[in-house]
């Protein structure tokens, strides 16, 4: 007799944030939470920039930041603020000669942890969360010459 499949609600959600938790190591949590119909925070706009290799950021900067069909209206401002991120990241470490990976770990990583346990974070706009990323970059530049 054939019986209808019952689905384990913990087991869904199990997987749902494993799936989320994967995303956000990959650097991939704005496209995660975007392409699940959920509003990405600006740390999650962060992320990818945190986390990516040269050659991504590259590919950022090369994308058009439009916003998709079916997409929050404001996500292709935040795309647009991420492209441009990646091009500011990608020149300062080219002129400061530094690595990339160093300044995601001492400047990008820690902006993005703060971002994700600070109250106010939500309500940063694209502009203001490509001021803070910029301001962050710039104070690690001048503790680097000193």
């Amino acid at each position: 007799m054939w019986k209808p499949r019952h689905t384990d609600p913990i087991e869904t959600q199990a997987t749902t944030l494993l799936a989320e938790c994967d995303a956000i190591l990959a650097g991939a949590a704005a496209e995660f939470l975007v392409a699940a119909g959920r509003w990405a925070p600006p740390w999650a706009w962060l992320n990818s920039l945190a986390h990516a290799s040269r050659e991504e950021l590259e590919a950022a900067v090369a994308m058009e930041p439009a916003r998709r069909p079916g997409e929050a209206l404001d996500t292709g401002e935040w795309r647009a603020a991420q492209t441009f991120l990646a091009g500011e990241i990608l020149s300062y470490i080219d002129d400061a000669g530094t690595d990339l990976a160093e300044l995601q770990r001492t400047t990008l990583v820690p902006l993005e942890l703060e971002l994700i346990r600070s109250p106010s974070s939500p309500s940063l706009r694209p502009g203001q969360l490509a001021f803070s990323v910029m301001s962050a970059v710039h104070r690690n530049a001048s503790r680097r010459s000193r």
